[in-house]
């Protein structure tokens, strides 16, 4: 387990470790085809067909649902978060919601796709064995197309700290990619 003191965060303590950097402007990244899944929501039980389609650049990652005559749109954006108990819920403005997206979102982040459309026949993404393991296996089958645009990062100028009691999330300048965590709880199994 990794722990650094306070006077520890603001110094580069990993600069003998070899980290990705972000050298180069990447371009964004889609899918060539669409691939289609069949299962059930965890938490609903109903059935649930999902199709990852490609999209456009610039476009982001969006949940499409039909509701009636209209298709609902919902970005995979942090500020549609609306519930993480038991899930990730996103939500539009109006109250159309998909959940437990946490596992798909996963999968595609892991790949790089930047664009892609996720139209569902119902509010859940289909629980397959619980993990990603089955979106990975379909990602795998399909070739991912470069687009015309560059991806976008955010580049970290100063410490930025979040405390919630004896919770902390920081975030901190580094020229390279480094993610570290810590948890404590008090049970022998953690």
């Amino acid at each position: 387990m990794l722990k650094l003191k306070k006077e520890q965060l603001n110094q580069n303590i990993f600069s003998d470790v070899k980290l990705p950097k972000f050298l180069y402007a990447k371009k964004q990244i889609t899918l060539s085809s669409k691939v289609c899944f069949d299962g059930i929501g965890l938490h609903t039980g109903n059935k649930v067909k999902m199709v990852l389609n490609p999209a456009p650049p610039e476009t982001g990652i969006v949940f499409r649902k039909k509701l009636k005559n209209k298709i609902i749109l919902i970005p995979a954006n942090f500020k549609n978060v609306k519930s993480t108990e038991l899930c990730t819920l996103i939500s539009d403005s109006y109250g159309n919601s998909v959940s437990t997206v946490e596992h798909i979102l996963s999968a595609l982040y892991a790949y790089e796709i930047d664009n892609l459309f996720i139209d569902l026949d119902s509010n859940e993404i289909p629980v397959c064995d619980g993990s990603s393991i089955q979106f990975i296996e379909e990602l795998e089958k399909v070739t991912l197309q470069e687009q015309d645009s560059y991806k976008k990062f955010l580049k970290i100028k100063k410490n930025i700290e979040v405390v919630d009691g004896n919770k902390c999330a920081r975030v901190s300048p580094f020229d390279n990619t480094l993610i570290t965590t810590d948890i404590e709880f008090n049970h022998k199994l953690i």
